[in-house]
This record gives C-alpha cells, structure tokens and sequence, in this order.
C-alpha cells in the first residue's frame, strides 16, 4: 500500500512538471550540479561511491517542488563503483528565512553500480596474452527502490544558492546507496 501512495505521488509529480504549472513567480524552474559523498554496498562489499549529479525541477508553490535527477560515479574505492543513478522525487520545504530553507524528499531511485571481490581473483601477466584473460568476482547491483532525505537550501543572490542534503537512494536486497551532497543551484 505504501509502495502505490509513493508511486502515486511520484506520478503525480511528473504530470505536473511536464504540464503547465500554475505557480505565478518569476522563479519557476531550477537546476543544480552537486557532488556525492555516497556509502555503497553491492553484494558483500561495502565501500565508499562518489558521484556528480544534474538535477532539474519545477516549484508548484511555495512549499512543494518536482524534481529528476541523474548521477554518475567518479572514481572507485578498492573495486567498488557507483555507475549511474536517476531518480523522480517530491519535495516539500519550509522556509526559514528568505534565504533559507529546509526540505524534505521523497520518490524512487534507480541505480546501478559494481563491485570487484579483489580477493577471488589473481592475474599473472608473465607470458599471458592480458586481452583474453576473463575476470570472475565481478558482482553488480542494479536497483530500483524508494528514497527519501533531509537537506537545506541557501540562496546566496534571487537566482543562486548552495544546498547540502543527506538520501537514502536505496535499500533493497543486497544494494545499499546513501549520503551526503552538497551542490550548487540556480534558478530560471
């Protein structure tokens, strides 16, 4: 029953950010480019993931949002690697001041990422054509599930802010995604 209310109010976030929003303020739309501090896990490895992120989103009023997003991983941590996510998420925010605020987040999460046991291989190279050589314990996650988060806005000029926010992406099965971002935004 939870999963469908979710579902719904995601759908419903959606709809409206494809059709005309009834919102009568200059700063309608916005977007944002952050970076990702995440804790991954696939399989039985757990590590550390990093990603940057785009987001884009449309205010419906002044306390509710629609907002997508995509990320892809940067670097690795001993075998560990955050591919990609993309996710659909509902915001609603409480300003504090005219400046800031905070919010809350919730939708769905779709990611992908891979793991490497580092332990159950060994590659010898010495007269070893490398090319032909198969790798085993590859393990890889891809996951759908539901997400939500806590953050903060801070908006330094009427169309420029900073945001820092703690999600939980995900938590299904063997894949775990959560942490902390922090990214710039702008409004348009």
């Amino acid at each position: 029953m939870f999963t469908k209310l979710i579902q719904s109010l995601v759908a419903l976030a959606l709809t409206a950010l494809v059709f005309s929003p009834v919102y009568a303020e200059d700063e309608l739309y916005y977007g944002g480019l952050g970076y990702a501090a995440l804790e991954s896990s696939a399989g039985s490895v757990d590590r550390d993931a990093h990603g940057i992120y785009g987001s884009l989103g449309v205010k419906f009023n002044k306390h509710f949002s629609g907002e997508v997003r995509a990320a892809f991983g940067v670097g690795d941590d001993q075998g560990v690697e955050l591919d990609t996510f993309f996710g659909a998420y509902v915001r609603a925010g409480v300003p504090i001041t005219e400046r800031f605020s905070l919010y809350a987040l919730a939708g769905y999460t779709r990611s992908e990422s891979g793991a490497v046991d580092l332990d159950a291989f060994t590659v010898t190279v010495e007269g070893v054509d490398v090319d032909s050589v198969e790798v085993e314990g590859v393990d890889s996650a891809s996951e759908t599930d539901i997400s939500f988060g806590v953050g903060t806005d801070y908006k330094f000029t009427d169309r420029f802010g900073l945001n820092v926010e703690y999600t939980n992406y995900l938590d299904k099965g063997s894949a775990e995604l959560s942490g902390f971002s922090v990214g710039g935004f702008f409004t348009f």
